[in-house]
């Protein structure tokens, strides 16, 4: 098996609800991803609006996964995602699964 010699940097973030709850991304986080020279950008979902995947974009090749409000807010992604880099296999997802996994989460937290 031939040895990978480039390093993979990745920059993971999730929940960034533009414009749901934030007008913007922060510019604190598109500077330290830009800092981390990151090969790839993994959103694990509630990004909200296909600009925060076009301003992410501009930094590295980003990869998302549906988040509960990406539905409400009609962005249609993958719920999850799974590849190989570097012999390493790596899944990515929101985590709730389903809209129903979401709301018994969300009734069990305001109970």
């Amino acid at each position: 098996m031939p040895v990978e010699t480039e390093t993979m940097r990745f920059g993971v973030i999730a929940d960034t609800h533009v414009p749901d709850r934030e007008p913007q991304l922060p510019e604190a986080l598109l500077n330290a991803l830009q800092k981390a020279k990151v090969s790839r950008i993994l959103h694990a979902g509630d990004a909200s609006n296909w600009q925060v995947v076009k301003v992410l974009g501009q930094i590295a090749p980003v990869t998302i996964v549906q988040g509960n409000r990406d539905v409400l807010m009609q962005m249609h992604t993958p719920h999850d995602t799974q590849f190989s880099a570097h012999g390493v296999h790596i899944a990515v997802t929101h985590g709730h699964r389903t809209m129903l996994n979401y709301l018994v989460d969300k009734w069990a937290y305001v109970k």
